[in-house]
């Protein structure tokens, strides 16, 4: 809590996160920033006259500083619905830039998000628009909208279907390029094809590019929902497991070379380069943030507190990247982030000793993971797996080795021998850990308020009882 007090990062996230999620009206939120300017005023004209030494009105300004910009971050990043120039039910078409990767559904149709530029209305009548729709495209116009990817503009004829909640949508009937990508958005979809097709004739393939590229089309529909039913889908999704796997080779291939520094800025670029690579995706997105910023630390000798790093990674985020703050994987990345740095150390303290460490550090992380994220869990889908607590401490170590294996099938082009089989393997030891424990049934619920009291009672009394418990252990009778 002594950081809460001396961090006004933490202070400006919790402001932004108050006022980027919570839906306030305008008139609130206006008033809301004025009332803590005035706040503001008041104590720093109290420090004044009380003088500067004042440490209780120094604190309390800083903290109500940073909160109120906070505030400000929060409002100016809430993403606005799209502007379509005119009303919804007379579109009849729509022109704009491809802003994410095409995916495709089990289905064969597909979707992206696309920035607008044009609308064309009922009358051949033309307006300007902004603002990013969600597309969702029908199954025929999929494979050249890949083969163009991110960053073509498109005219695409259809009908809005809502403009309701974040993001509107609007379906397909028919796609025309206009315009292909810049040079180095199509040398980044040249990438990805070829990658994608590297792997596309292995069985294990549609897992490894699942891993690697965040391409989960591939993915056999089965072993995806075995991995849900697991209580691990967060495996799946690319994060900072994923990041601090690539970071590790990195790390053992340049560090002896190179040197701590010279290694550290050229992992970052090749991070950067990775995550470009991949595209857009929250958690991941997010996890990169904060290894750039750990570098920073390290280049110019910073204090290494990755609380405050998650506080300026969120910022960051939101205002880089608006639209990925209502994403569940940025909810549930960010969640799990913090009941990990928050949770794991009171968790370890009082189950170590009882374990080994080598299963005790990962357990504490699981279980502040768990805590953290429970609460939107249930809100987003209905069902806790408490399982997966223990599930993720057997499956995490056995899809390490397999995305490892496949980044070096990657760059061997496969020419290492006994490297298909030994990723069958690993593919074939995956899929029967996550039958086996799928087994275990979850906990359906709607009760939301009910697990978030549960989830708060228990990170309180976690505390405390470590509190309590390193007291005890710190107690040494004295001797008469």
């Amino acid at each position: 809590m002594e950081l809460f007090k001396k961090s006004p990062v933490l202070w400006a996230a919790a402001g932004a996160a108050l006022f980027y999620y919570v839906p306030l009206g305008t008139f609130f939120r206006i008033n809301s920033l004025i009332f803590l300017v005035c706040v503001i005023s008041l104590f720093r004209a109290v420090a004044v006259v009380a003088g500067t030494k004042t440490r209780i009105f120094r604190v309390f300004h800083i903290m109500t500083l940073s909160f109120s910009i906070g505030m400000m971050i929060g409002i100016s990043a809430n993403p606005q619905m799209a502007h379509l120039g005119v009303k919804p039910e007379r579109v009849v078409g729509i022109s704009g830039i491809l802003d994410t990767d095409p995916r495709t559904f089990y289905d064969g149709r597909g979707m992206s998000d696309l920035n607008l530029i044009r609308v064309m209305s009922l009358g051949n009548i033309r307006t300007s628009a902004r603002g990013t729709i969600v597309v969702f495209f029908p199954e025929e116009s999929m494979l050249r909208l890949k083969e163009f990817g991110r960053g073509a503009e498109v005219y695409i004829e259809g009908s809005v279907l809502k403009t309701t909640g974040p993001k509107a949508s609007f379906r397909a009937r028919a796609v025309h390029i206009n315009k292909p990508a810049n040079e180095l958005e199509q040398m980044r979809t040249g990438i990805r094809i070829r990658i994608i097709d590297h792997f596309s004739r292995f069985r294990w393939g549609g897992l490894a590019l699942a891993l690697l590229l965040g391409f989960r089309e591939n993915l056999d529909s089965a072993i995806a929902g075995q991995f849900q039913a697991a209580g691990c889908s967060h495996i799946l999704a690319l994060s900072g497991m994923h990041l601090a796997i690539v970071a590790a080779l990195l790390a053992f291939l340049l560090k002896k070379p190179l040197g701590l520094r010279a290694s550290a800025i050229v992992s970052a670029l090749c991070i950067s380069v990775y995550v470009y690579v991949i595209g857009d995706q929250a958690s991941l997105i997010r996890s990169a943030i904060m290894y750039l910023l750990g570098t920073a630390g390290i280049l110019y000798a910073l204090p290494k507190k990755p609380l405050l790093f998650l506080g300026f990674s969120f910022l960051i985020q939101i205002i880089g990247w608006p639209d990925s703050g209502h994403s569940v994987s940025f909810i549930l990345s960010y969640l799990a982030l913090a009941g990990i740095l928050l949770l794991s150390g009171p968790v370890y303290n009082l189950i170590r000793g009882w374990i080994p460490d080598a299963v005790a550090q990962p357990l504490a992380a699981s279980v502040g993971a768990f805590i953290a994220t429970s609460t939107s869990v249930v809100l987003f889908f209905g069902i806790l797996r408490p399982f997966g607590i223990i599930t993720g401490l057997c499956i995490v170590p056995v899809t390490t080795l397999f995305m490892i294996g496949a980044f070096i099938f990657l760059a061997s082009r496969g020419m290492i021998p006994f490297m298909d089989t030994m990723m069958d393997f690993l593919y074939r030891l995956l899929d029967w850990m996550t039958v086996e424990s799928a087994r275990v049934p979850g906990l359906h619920t709607r009760a939301v308020v009910l697990v978030f009291v549960a989830s708060a009672v228990a990170a309180a009394g976690i505390c405390i009882v470590s509190v309590r418990t390193e007291q005890l252990r710190n107690h040494c009778e004295s001797f008469d």
